[in-house]
């Protein structure tokens, strides 16, 4: 019976503790090149098999055009389109 049998045997979990801050200092330090993070994320995509990528990056002002009682609601087929953000000027809120 090898380690992990052995330990899977006993019941008996181990506590794993991670310094988050290097963790993430880390992380930034990787991924500091621009654009990285999407080239990743496609990279990821591909190594998966993944036969189309949606990748979406918003921005606060285009999430609040986008509620369902903003001025141009998402979900109205009449209304206007919402004015998509220049990501390389607005700072990203989500993705």
């Amino acid at each position: 019976m090898d380690a992990r049998d052995l330990l899977w045997a006993s019941g008996r979990d181990e506590e794993v503790q991670v310094n988050q801050r290097a963790l993430i200092d880390k992380v930034l330090a990787r991924y500091s090149g621009e654009h990285t993070v999407l080239r990743e994320l496609l990279q990821n995509s591909d190594d998966a098999g993944a036969k189309t990528v949606e990748i979406h990056f918003n921005t606060t002002a285009f999430l609040e055009q986008t509620k369902p009682n903003a001025p141009y609601p998402n979900l109205d087929p009449s209304a206007s389109a919402p004015k998509l953000p220049d990501i390389t000027k607005e700072l990203l809120h989500q993705w």
